[in-house]
């Protein structure tokens, strides 16, 4: 297994780096305004944010905090709540966020030992 050394300087994965970065730059642009244009309901706009604040919070609070820095306990419903909304954010598995190279790195850096 490669040292975790070897990823400080590693050079910008582009395809990747675009594809999560234009994905919900188009999300927020292009949803919007088709569904401005199409004349559509207030309970497909209600969806819409619903769905923009899950997918948010299950990276954040989710796959970040919850697993990766393990900052607090949760019950079981709301670790599937946000795994399936982390799922569905297209940002790769759980385990990559927990275990992978980069999130050692990133914790190594972020923890401190009391």
């Amino acid at each position: 297994m490669a040292q975790p050394q070897s990823f400080e300087n590693a050079p910008i994965n582009w395809i990747p780096a675009f594809v999560l970065i234009s994905t919900p730059l188009a999300a927020l642009l292009i949803v919007p305004y088709y569904l401005w244009t199409h004349s559509v309901s207030w309970q497909v706009w209600a969806i819409f944010a619903f769905f923009m604040a899950w997918n948010g919070l299950s990276i954040t609070v989710g796959y970040h905090r919850l697993w990766s820095h393990r900052t607090y306990q949760a019950h079981p419903i709301v670790k599937w709540f946000f795994l399936i909304g982390g799922t569905l954010a297209v940002q790769g598995s759980v385990f990559d966020w927990c275990a992978g190279p980069v999130s050692y790195t990133h914790l190594r850096a972020h923890e401190t030992k009391a």
